[in-house]
């Protein structure tokens, strides 16, 4: 069965936080502790500030306020009454 996740492409950054390259000239010993630590705090940094351009970035779109609109008519809430004429779900 093949995986999907094989077929995700991920930026270099990350795959650099993932699989660091092993510096043997500055005793970095393979699995070590605190070099694992560093490197998912890396990574940690890596996806929190994507996810955060990510966020930015669909706020300003306006696809949020779009989506607002969207489940108020949905849930027949209108604009001068701002009630639901619709039964609660």
């Amino acid at each position: 069965m093949n995986n999907l996740l094989d077929d995700i492409e991920l930026p270099e950054s990350v795959m650099d936080a993932l699989y660091p390259k092993q510096d043997t000239a500055a005793g970095e010993q393979s699995g070590s502790g605190e070099g694992l630590t560093e490197h998912m705090r890396d990574l940690t940094q890596i996806l929190t500030a994507d996810r955060k351009r990510c966020i930015d970035g669909r706020r300003m779109s306006g696809i949020e306020d779009v989506w607002r609109k969207c489940e108020d008519n949905y849930a027949a809430i209108d604009e001068v009454t701002g009630q639901s004429a619709a039964v609660v779900r």
